[in-house]
């Protein structure tokens, strides 16, 4: 058992939140992706594969549970290994969503969190 610093417990707290946001939008997508008019709109607007969704599923999934991990302080490795779990998952995003809409400096923001969270996890040990 290990003492997460204030660093980790805010940034895993922020996770939680998104976290769950990420996982009703997610669900959302997926209920509303039946309905024919929300299949064109989306169609039209580039469309949104099955990847993106199993892609923005399992990120709301690991987001919530690296925040709750990071909050409770059981592990030092298993937060760290959650972390950079996450992070590479938001590489893997960030790539994504490059390829498809070309790249953007502002893109490069989805990497702040997870990077704030693997650097409290150090910082902690």
């Amino acid at each position: 058992m290990y003492k997460p610093n204030k660093l980790l417990k805010v940034v895993s707290i922020i996770m939680i939140v998104f976290g769950v946001i990420s996982l009703l939008s997610s669900i959302a997508l997926v209920a509303m992706n039946g309905n024919t008019q929300v299949k064109q709109i989306l169609d039209s607007a580039g469309g949104i594969s099955t990847v993106d969704m199993v892609v923005s599923f399992a990120g709301g999934i690991l987001e919530l549970a690296a925040g709750i991990v990071g909050v409770m302080g059981k592990s030092a490795q298993l937060t760290m290994i959650m972390g950079v779990a996450y992070l590479a998952l938001s590489v893997i995003s960030l790539v994504m969503s490059t390829v498809s809409a070309g790249f953007s400096a502002v893109s490069l923001i989805s990497l702040i969190i997870p990077i704030l969270y693997v650097w409290g996890v150090y910082q902690s040990k």
